[in-house]
């Protein structure tokens, strides 16, 4: 189950958010100063047997904060004086002995699929067609391999100074000429049924 937790309802889902920065942190060694988390928007992955095993930090930042070749693309589509959606994800279990090593390749499949869905959403409600995420090597390659995640513009991880793949997402779905809407990523061909998206 993927949940998006604006920042208006953080006390809510403290413990589960210190969960999942305390994920990032062992992870990718991201650590958010304390102004950033109060701003910064969620999204959750959490399954009954093991609890808080991943998801996404979404959060406003400046141009001057990404790559050069990222920084020159955003400005042809974007205005220079608008910050952009910036996002960060992680999935680990920590310790989750319960789940069998299908079950943990099918929990991952779907949270790939089903965080790009939750991707789309964002987007809609915030009005915008595009977000820049960095990702570790590994996460990168699952989302342009497996998912085949929409990238509009790609840095591999040799040509950043953290090592991590930065890159420009399409979120906005694709739309065929006679107007109906396509999805712009195939399905994974296992896909778990959700009724939580």
């Amino acid at each position: 189950m993927l949940k998006i937790i604006e920042p208006t309802v953080h006390e809510v889902y403290q413990s589960e958010i210190d969960t999942l920065l305390y994920l990032f942190q062992l992870s990718q060694r991201v650590d958010l100063p304390l102004e950033e988390q109060a701003r910064s928007t969620f999204i959750m992955a959490k399954d009954p047997k093991c609890g808080v095993y991943g998801g996404a930090i979404l959060r406003k930042k400046p141009f001057s904060a990404f790559d050069e070749t990222i920084e020159a693309a955003l400005s042809t589509l974007h205005s220079r004086n608008r910050k952009v959606w910036f996002v960060q994800l992680c999935a680990c279990m920590v310790e989750c002995e319960t789940l069998s090593r299908e079950d943990k390749i099918k929990l991952f499949k779907t949270f790939y699929s089903s965080l790009y869905k939750k991707f789309m959403k964002f987007g809609k409600q915030k009005k915008t067609n595009f977000l820049v995420l960095s990702l570790s090597p590994s996460d990168y390659a699952i989302t342009n391999t497996y998912q085949e995640w929409p990238y509009v513009l790609e840095v591999l991880p040799n040509n950043t100074l953290d090592n991590h793949f930065q890159g420009i997402l399409d979120i906005k779905p694709a739309k065929r000429k006679d107007n109906k809407k396509v999805k712009s990523y195939p399905d994974p061909a296992n896909q778990v049924e959700e009724t939580d998206l």
